[in-house]
């Protein structure tokens, strides 16, 4: 009896011992894994907790293990909201962003092309983000916005005086090669000794060539307060920079007028720029020489880039300067080879969305072919009434953040 006793009390005190390391095993797995709880009966994930993961069995989310920021999303374009000439299904903003996330998209900058647009993903951030945790923006005027600073109905005899503008811009840096760059020796850029005061912009706002007036200032002064009070979710400056291929929008020399004066702000915040270029890489290169020495204290992002091979040495000569690619810089065999030849530490992913897809007639399309056609896409052309959406609705030509990964 003694020995059966002895040995049904060993089998458990086995037993408690095993309890105890099993246990001990699952919280270490528990502790190392992704998890994700369901939301919205079952039709999608949400991140609920995200750490580091070891060598064991893990639930990954979605079919990637690796982490995505999206620099470039238009979250405040009419597509978010339904509206695509007309009404076609609520805002589902909520969904696109629980996708992004689904797919590991840890942040997204929305793009801002003027203060209206500042506006609006302020709103957004505030809305789907109080946190701050996941959205942040830009803060600044797109070239064929630039119209903005002045009267538009005057916009053709502005263009005339900012011509003239240019060239003595020009010509002064002709002709004092060594004089001060903007309103700061470079050796004040270098050191971040500023000579310009934050707190107005109705100083000394001197350029050479150029000439600022009281509606000029009041535009920037307005950008540069929502720079200050919203600094936890601004972080970086513009859409800015100049665009030649859609003229008809802002005329030439109004763009370069209003990029250089943005450049004010870079000054001031030392926040990194969002640079956009379109058929001018020989003006947009001649202005950032001027400004050498602060792009490469501040660095930047030359987004969207479609440009060729020579393009990305000129970019390579200024430090800090990087290249954003997305599915417009792939449309065609000789984009594709030349973004190949873009060094991998000075690459960028962006989706510009709802815009810049990789679509069925690019060259790209058979490296995601595979991915894109598991997808179940709606067809916009086929809504007759209005949808009401959740998170499996996803449109056909409407580029969205997660096809990032």
């Amino acid at each position: 009896m003694k020995f059966i006793f002895y040995s049904i009390k060993c089998v458990i005190i086995l037993w408690y011992i095993s309890e105890i390391f099993i246990k001990a095993n699952v919280v270490k797995t528990i502790k190392n894994i992704r998890y994700f709880i369901p939301v919205k009966n079952n039709k999608t994930f949400k991140i609920k907790k995200k750490i580091n993961l070891y060598n064991t069995k893990t639930i990954k989310m979605g079919e990637m293990e690796h982490s995505f920021i999206d620099i470039g999303s238009n979250l405040t374009d009419k597509m978010f909201d339904g509206i695509y000439n007309k009404k076609k299904h609520e805002n589902d903003l909520k969904y696109v962003l629980n996708r992004a996330k689904y797919h590991n998209v840890e942040k997204i900058i929305i793009t801002c092309t003027c203060i209206e647009d500042i506006d609006k993903s302020l709103n957004i951030c505030e809305t789907y983000d109080p946190k701050g945790e996941f959205l942040f923006l830009t803060a600044g005027v797109h070239p064929t916005n630039s119209y903005e600073f002045i009267d538009r109905s005057k916009i053709e005899e502005n263009d005339i005086i900012a011509k003239n503008e240019f060239e003595e811009f020009l010509k002064y840096y002709k002709n004092e090669p060594n004089k001060q760059n903007l309103t700061n020796l470079e050796s004040d850029i270098k050191n971040q000794n500023l000579k310009v005061d934050k707190n107005t912009l109705n100083g000394d706002l001197y350029i050479p060539g150029f000439l600022y007036n009281e509606q000029d200032r009041n535009y920037l002064n307005k950008l540069k307060d929502k720079i200050e009070k919203h600094s936890n979710r601004i972080v970086c400056l513009g859409e800015m920079g100049l665009d030649f291929d859609r003229l008809h929008f802002c005329p030439k020399y109004v763009q370069i007028k209003y990029f250089i004066y943005q450049l004010k702000l870079v000054e001031m915040f030392k926040l990194p720029i969002f640079l956009h270029m379109r058929n001018c890489s020989d003006t947009f290169f001649e202005i950032l020489e001027k400004y050498k020495p602060l792009i490469e204290q501040v660095g930047g992002v030359i987004h969207s880039f479609t440009d060729k091979e020579e393009i990305i040495q000129k970019i390579t000569n200024y430090k800090n300067l990087y290249i954003g690619v997305n599915g417009c810089s792939l449309k065609t065999p000789e984009n594709i080879n030349v973004v190949k030849k873009i060094p991998m530490d000075l690459l960028l992913l962006e989706t510009d969305s709802p815009w810049c897809s990789i679509k069925k007639s690019h060259a790209s399309y058979h490296y995601i072919k595979d991915k894109y056609e598991k997808r179940n896409y709606t067809n916009l052309k086929k809504i007759k009434n209005i949808l009401q959406c959740d998170d499996t609705v996803i449109f056909k030509d409407r580029n969205e953040p997660y096809n990032i990964v």
